[in-house]
């Protein structure tokens, strides 16, 4: 069964945006991992600076 002009002019444009949809969900996924890398860098941090401020200060040693 050989398919019309228009069904394969459908097909086509169904697979355009399936693939139009994949680079969009790829995009999201990137922006997604993007701010968890983020977010666990700003925890990352936080954590450092609390260590530090539990340690006592180089200048409180020496006096």
């Amino acid at each position: 069964m050989t398919k019309t002009h228009l069904e394969t002019a459908e097909n086509r444009v169904k697979a355009i945006l399936h693939t139009q949809g994949n680079d969009r969900l790829a995009a999201i996924r990137q922006v997604l991992d993007d701010r968890r890398r983020f977010l666990r860098a700003a925890q990352r941090a936080a954590q450092l600076d609390k260590r530090r401020a539990s340690l006592p200060n180089e200048m409180d040693q020496r006096l």
